[in-house]
């Protein structure tokens, strides 16, 4: 049973290690700048109609939405441009939200699995750049 654990917790802090690795990484930092550019703007245009709550909702959709892509990852489409479009619409409260995101998060999953980086570490990178959008605003 002890021999269970410590693999499982090894390969715990080997997955943390590798996404932390891919996110300093070249390609994680251009996977997340396209991801938090989508975010950012999205915010900016519900910032420009002066209404708040409409941000704060935007805001709070971006954990939603980070948390619905997460939902993907040990799956097979945890790369999957359809499915991960589709998390970002189940996770967001707002339509323009989806429209800026959706697309944004999985061009550059795809882009970053087509350089090599496995499926479930750019699929989190796109959740972290979507968690720390949520979190600066």
């Amino acid at each position: 049973m002890k021999t269970k654990l410590l693999i499982l917790a090894f390969a715990s802090l080997s997955a943390c290690e590798t996404t932390r690795n891919f996110v300093a990484s070249p390609a994680g930092k251009e996977l997340q700048k396209a991801v938090i550019a989508a975010a950012d703007n999205a915010l900016q245009q519900y910032e420009a109609t002066g209404k708040v709550k409409g941000k704060e909702v935007a805001i709070a959709s971006l954990s939603s939405v980070s948390q619905q892509v997460r939902g993907l990852q040990a799956t097979e489409d945890a790369a999957n441009p359809t499915a991960l479009k589709e998390a970002v619409k189940n996770g967001s409260a707002s339509t323009l939200l989806t429209q800026k995101v959706a697309p944004a998060v999985a061009k550059a999953v795809v882009a970053a699995v087509k350089k090599g980086m496995s499926k479930d570490v750019a699929n989190e990178t796109a959740a972290n750049a979507l968690d720390k959008v949520a979190a600066k605003n």
